[in-house]
């Protein structure tokens, strides 16, 4: 049995193998199968790995300048330019430049050169082992890396500390910052800031391009103390120097993938460690998000308390108590489809009762589905604060956006916790903790990823997820099958031998070894060779052997079976010919006619326990399954209808004694048909049909869903979430 049930597993490794998806961990396998929730990163999984240079934003007087296409068109002197030439960690191999892709995109659209003197093995004992020539000046100008402070996602930023080769003074730096928008303006001095920052970011984000901002300041440092310095004495008062856009696009395999997840019911979320805007344009272009679904973003925020806010906070549940300092509250906003905030233009004090009504028109426009947004920083306060709110995002919840790597596998144990049958899909380093937590987690990479992950898809887009989910349901169906299979054989041929015992008879060795060694060691192993169906079904497949679906059916197929043989030794024993105790207690007519339904029902249990659409493919591609039908099928039917004076070796062979009368053996034939026809019917039309669910609910005394997310889904207000300012859900610090 054990053996039997692992030979599903086996062939779908088999398959997956040949589509280059690897596993380390089997047992993921018929997990696959269950999978109700997919999560995919964004950079490298939905969208190219590689970026495109989209343009650049420079920060002159106070405003940025309209989309400049060409970096290199700048002056050279241009602190923007001059962070996109030096604020980077690359380095060349064999003369070629090598690095972060990114970066060598933004690297090689300035045109300047690196230089690394030296051979490769010495380079980096010098005190500048990197430096950058602008070509425009004929290589007069000249900067060195003096040192680099690397990227770190809980920063979400890198720096580097830059001196002119050429200049008096040794000890002038220049400071160069990049990172995420939101934190490199936090490190900015705020008279810096031009004054349609935000209008121009949103307008970059909202069309999908990755931006990236960068600061830079001046600093006075000897060289013998570069190394002691500290990364926060050089990341503060910076000035504001432009943005830099990247263009990601999606990947071709993407949006059909998406697609068939959805038609499938199978939730699909976004975890993504860039802004938020650009992962809601990739989730709407992906078809994560449909155009007429609407978006509801979540912030939270340490609000101060004040008499007039208390007053307008008592017309809520949630209240701001008058006595708290202060307190986290959450706001909801909502976006159409262009992605204009409704919320922006209310940021003001204004009484609850227009609010409400405001409310109410956000919801007439609103589908009945919405999804909620939420960044890492916000994610984190409702997570810790807002238990109740938070059960809420994990199930409403599409685009979680500039989440760490830890927050990345939070969210997926808490879904898990919900009862979902998590899935991840990433590529990247950073989502090793969300591959490893995941039930199933697939790298998109060989590198780091691919170590903390159960499956790895050497081919590098998401057409390995519904694959997987493929297999993982035929693995399931292919081990229930096989178990309903082998508990089916050892019950029938139970009440089978206690029948032939009643009547003092017993089966021969050889019809043992032709039952065990022919039929069942041989369709047991074919089962499983029958592969996916190439549609994912809405429903998926039982998850426990133990359920009332599974035991309900093997008493059935078991009463049946027995009803059958019972029939027909009664049938035997009304014919008029029939004599007690004329043949020995082995080649008997009892054991005879035991035997044959016993054989066919061996056969046809298995051929209709091996149920194709919609988890497996129909069993007449199973091509050793249907040969060893061609063979078992023929044999069965001669040792059912032959004469006795054919082949006379062989009935002493099988120590069987046949009836001496055709009429007879063709009617325990056609009972054995009709037993076929039964069986088939059952396992094809009632066990799979919508009316069987329903008597199961009801035999079980099902009223309520057994998973935690169908009680919290049940239990959303149609009100909520309030779209409001004021009137929001907070928390006393």
């Amino acid at each position: 049995l054990p053996a039997a049930l692992t030979v599903g597993t086996v062939y779908a490794l088999q398959r997956l193998r040949k589509k280059e998806i690897y596993c380390i961990s089997p047992q993921r396998v018929n997990l696959c199968g269950k999978v109700k929730l997919v999560c995919f990163d964004k950079t490298g999984t939905l969208t190219e790995d590689g970026m495109n240079m989209y343009g650049i934003v420079e920060a002159t007087n106070q405003k940025l300048t309209d989309v400049i296409k060409d970096p290199s068109t700048l002056n050279a002197d241009s602190p923007l330019l001059v962070a996109m030439a030096t604020c980077h960690s690359l380095t060349l191999i064999n003369g070629q430049v090598a690095g972060d892709p990114l970066d060598v995109k933004m690297f090689t659209s300035t045109g300047w050169t690196l230089n690394e003197p030296g051979e490769e093995t010495s380079r980096f004992d010098k005190l500048i082992p990197a430096t950058v020539t602008c070509p425009t000046l004929g290589g007069k100008m000249e900067l060195g890396i003096a040192k680099q402070f690397t990227f770190a996602s809980d920063l979400q930023r890198m720096s580097v500390l830059v001196r002119p080769v050429s200049h008096d003074d040794p000890k002038h730096m220049t400071v160069f910052v990049k990172g995420a928008p939101e934190k490199i303006i936090q490190l900015c001095q705020p008279e810096t800031l031009p004054s349609d920052f935000h209008v121009v970011l949103e307008g970059l984000t909202q069309r999908g391009l990755r931006v990236i901002a960068v600061g830079h300041r001046t600093l006075q440092v000897a060289f013998h103390k570069i190394d002691r310095i500290e990364r926060d004495e050089v990341e503060c008062g910076l000035t504001f120097a432009g943005l830099i856009a990247m263009e990601n696009t999606l990947k071709p395999e993407t949006t059909p993938v998406i697609t068939t997840l959805r038609e499938a019911a199978i939730r699909t979320v976004m975890i993504t460690g860039d802004n938020l805007l650009t992962a809601m344009s990739v989730a709407r272009g992906c078809g994560m998000v449909a155009l007429d679904d609407q978006i509801i973003i979540m912030k939270t925020e340490v609000l101060t308390s004040s008499p007039d806010l208390d007053h307008k906070s008592s017309e809520k549940t949630s209240l701001l108590a008058s006595h708290t300092p202060k307190a986290f509250a959450v706001h909801y906003s909502l976006l159409d489809a262009g992605g204009v905030d409704d919320s922006r233009s209310s940021r003001r004090t204004e009484d609850c009762g227009s609010e409400k009504k405001r409310n109410q028109d956000f919801k007439a426009r609103m589908d009945a589905n919405f999804h909620l947004v939420i960044e890492g920083s916000s994610f984190h306060v409702v997570r810790n604060d807002f238990p109740d709110v938070y059960q809420k995002l994990l199930v409403k919840g599409t685009v979680f956006a500039r989440m760490a790597p830890d927050q990345k596998a939070q969210l997926v144990t808490d879904l898990q916790t919900l009862g979902y049958g998590v899935c991840m899909c990433g590529d990247g380093a950073n989502d090793c903790g969300a591959l490893k937590a995941a039930h199933v987690g697939i790298s998109l990479s060989e590198a780091e990823a691919s170590v903390a992950s159960p499956f790895t898809s050497k081919v590098p887009n998401i057409t390995c997820v519904p694959i997987l989910l493929q297999e993982g349901r035929a693995a399931i169906t292919t081990s229930f099958s096989t178990f309903k299979y082998m508990a089916l054989y050892s019950l029938v041929l139970f009440s089978s031998v206690s029948i032939l015992y009643w009547h003092f008879s017993y089966l021969g060795d050889k019809q043992y070894l032709y039952g065990d060694m022919v039929i069942i060691l041989g369709f047991s192993f074919v089962m499983g060779i029958t592969g996916p169906y190439p549609q994912l079904a809405k429903r998926r497949p039982p998850g426990t052997l133990a359920g009332i679906h599974v035991l309900l059916s093997l008493i059935i197929h078991v009463s049946l079976a027995v009803s059958f043989q019972v029939a027909g030794i009664v049938y035997l024993h009304s014919r008029l010919w029939y004599e007690v105790g004329k043949f020995d207690s082995t080649a008997s007519s009892e054991s005879t006619v035991i035997f044959q339904f016993l054989m066919f029902q061996y056969i046809f249990l298995a051929l209709s326990l091996s149920t194709g659409p919609p988890y497996r493919k129909p069993i007449y591609t199973n091509l050793p399954f249907m040969l060893c039908l061609a063979v078992t099928v023929p044999c069965t039917t001669y040792l059912t209808l032959a004469p006795a004076g054919w082949l006379p070796g062989l009935w002493s062979f099988m120590t069987m004694q046949p009836p001496p009368f055709f009429l007879f053996r063709l009617a325990i034939f056609e009972m054995i048909l009709l037993y076929i026809t039964l069986t088939y019917l059952l396992e094809a039309h009632v066990f799979h049909s919508e009316w069987w669910h329903t008597v199961l609910r009801v035999i079980r005394f099902k009223r309520t869903p057994r998973n935690r997310y169908k009680h919290v889904l049940k239990s959303i207000d149609p009100q909520w979430p309030p779209l409001d300012v004021h009137c929001t859900e907070a928390v006393q610090l």
